[in-house]
């Protein structure tokens, strides 16, 4: 730490020089990378100057690129862009590679984190051609070529992205630096794909691989997906370590963009850790979940509110679904929250954020016991929208909420079906005659739920609750519910 505060220490005032010039911008690049931004805005501001002042042509593009980079990620995103492209500009009348290289990928992670990923799509690919023409593909491309790929995952273009990775993995990847971006931009296609195992897998390598702890703008995307992946996996306290552990990262970084990431994915995690509780009556757990909730509500608030901070599209989008996410935890769950969450995850063209937006405004509807046909239209939009992505395990709880509803599913995806019929493998409850209705209630059983649980969980009345219970014992030719949750755990109906 001593040597990262030497390292950002305050240049003494010398004479302009081309070589003042350099240092200062080199100085604002580090404090870029160590995520200071309003301080490297400053030291960069200071390098332009020098650079314009002593004819350093080249010191001065390199300065503006630091310069709109901080900018667009502190939210100023006109000013940073414009910074960005005069940074361009001079690489290009320069044929400076390096600075080419490194601009394109800076204005096109800026416009990323901004919710414009078509627009950055353009930019790595251009950045892609650019480097290729002169040779510089295996140097640059690792870098640019799966941060495009991670665009088109967020504008839902999965089978564009996969073709891009392929050629990523078909360069020399010899070094751990060079497969940083790949392999978590992968990782991240295959979280959206449901393959969480591989997923952790490809993010573990990362972090093994690391030669020194990995500055902020490279960390926090692998911690964030080894949250997400553990959430999906019913693995809360490992989601809940990996949000930590993304967040100290952050300490003194001004991220804006991965604050409010890393604050709605622990934010889901205190949700899921609460609905837990709530079910076992474990008020305790309940109001541990509630101030997990509440103070990274209070960072990710922070985050967007600080003085240098102008919260961009996708800033406050992450921010509007992390206050839908807080309303799960305190209880009781928003549909409001959450139909502001799907507009403004609509409007950027993220559909697998909106999916799963609308897939919790649906279950917050149901839960508050409003017009069913209001729940069924959220449920439909969340469907639409999963249902193209490949999203096994969102289109999944999409449809299992459906079901406990009783609410008519969207048609399967062409291919589910044959002969015009949808194909279901016969399983042991089926031999057993369980309804599906029957094995979902089995499951709640084998969970410890009461009859009132149950009912809950499923929007049906305690009666009918009980009657599905009796029918299951009957079936099942046992004698209690004890001996019902036995044969449910032997058939792996519990989760």
């Amino acid at each position: 730490m001593a040597a990262v505060e030497r390292a950002v220490a305050i240049i003494p005032p010398e004479p302009p020089s081309e070589e003042l010039a350099r240092a200062l911008a080199a100085h604002g690049q580090l404090l870029m990378l160590l995520g200071r931004h309003a301080k490297a805005r400053a030291r960069c501001d200071e390098a332009v100057a020098v650079a314009r002042q002593v004819g350093a042509r080249a010191v001065e593009g390199h300065a503006l690129t630091t310069l709109g980079t901080c900018l667009g990620i502190l939210g100023h995103l006109e000013e940073g862009v414009a910074d960005l492209e005069q940074g361009r500009h001079i690489a290009r009348e320069l044929t400076n590679v390096d600075d080419l290289g490194r601009v394109h990928a800076n204005l096109a992670t800026v416009l990323d984190i901004a919710g414009r990923p078509a627009d950055a799509v353009e930019i790595f690919l251009a950045g892609a051609d650019m480097v290729r023409q002169v040779g510089a593909l295996g140097r640059y491309g690792p870098n640019l070529l799966p941060d495009a790929a991670n665009s088109l995952l967020s504008l839902g273009r999965r089978e564009e992205a996969e073709r891009l990775l392929d050629q990523v993995f078909d360069l020399d990847l010899r070094s751990p630096a060079l497969r940083l971006r790949p392999l978590t931009v992968r990782a991240t296609l295959r979280l959206r794909t449901g393959d969480l195992a591989a997923a952790q897998a490809d993010l573990r390598h990362v972090l093994d691989e690391a030669p020194a702890p990995l500055d902020p703008q490279n960390a926090t995307p692998v911690f964030a997906g080894l949250a997400e992946a553990a959430l999906w996996d019913g693995r809360l306290a490992d989601a809940r370590a990996a949000v930590a552990d993304g967040l100290e990262v952050l300490a003194v970084a001004e991220e804006p963009y991965w604050t409010t990431e890393l604050c709605r994915a622990g934010l889901a995690v205190a949700a899921a850790l609460a609905e837990q509780a709530r079910a076992r009556h474990a008020d305790a757990e309940v109001q541990a979940a509630r101030e997990l909730a509440d103070g990274l509500l209070d960072r990710s608030r922070a985050a967007t509110s600080a003085p240098d901070v102008v919260p961009t599209p996708a800033v406050a989008a992450n921010q509007l679904t992390a206050e839908a996410e807080w309303s799960r935890a305190a209880g009781p769950n928003d549909p409001e929250r959450w139909a502001a969450s799907a507009h403004a995850w609509e409007a950027l063209g993220y559909p697998w954020q909106a999916g799963y937006a609308r897939w919790r405004q649906a279950e917050a509807l149901l839960a508050r016991g409003a017009p069913r046909p209001d729940a069924a239209a959220a449920l439909a939009g969340a469907r639409a929208l999963a249902g193209g992505l490949g999203a096994r395990l969102l289109t999944a709880e999409i449809d299992a909420l459906a079901r406990r509803a009783r609410i008519e599913p969207a048609p399967p995806p062409a291919g589910d079906a044959r002969d015009g019929r949808a194909q279901a493998p016969t399983t042991a409850t089926d031999e057993l005659g369980l309804t599906p209705r029957e094995r979902e209630v089995l499951a709640l059983v084998a969970d410890g739920r009461t009859n009132r649980q149950i009912a809950e969980a499923l929007f049906i009345s305690d009666k009918t609750a009980s009657v599905h219970v009796s029918n299951i014992l009957a079936k099942l030719g046992v004698a209690n519910r004890g001996e019902a949750a036995a044969v449910a755990h032997r058939l792996r109906l519990t989760g």
